[in-house]
């Protein structure tokens, strides 16, 4: 995954390492849902940009949220998979910290 951003940005045509998991997954990166901040509406990626990952054969899971800018429908489009366990996930991203445990 050290190459997302390139990847995002269309500057690389390979973002994961050349290992793939068993099931023939180039990886799964989750997008948590915000709960710091009450009034957070951004989104760490863009429905277009899942869209990318996707196509790259990465597993995108969007975890619910009615606050978020975007909303769960353009990302299932784009071919997100919307579901509240990030288990899962290789990475899961967020706009802010998450809460600590």
């Amino acid at each position: 995954m050290r190459h997302l951003h390139a990847l995002l940005t269309k500057r690389a045509h390979l973002i994961l390492p050349q290992r793939q998991s068993s099931s023939g997954d180039k990886g799964v990166v989750a997008i948590a849902r915000e709960t710091i901040n009450l009034w957070e509406r951004r989104a760490p990626l863009s429905p277009a940009q899942v869209g990318i990952l996707v196509k790259s054969g990465i597993k995108v899971i969007v975890q619910p949220s009615n606050r978020r800018a975007y909303r769960e429908a353009q990302y299932r489009y784009y071919g997100a998979h919307i579901q509240e366990d990030l288990s899962d996930a290789n990475l899961i991203i967020g706009v802010k910290k998450p809460l600590q445990d």
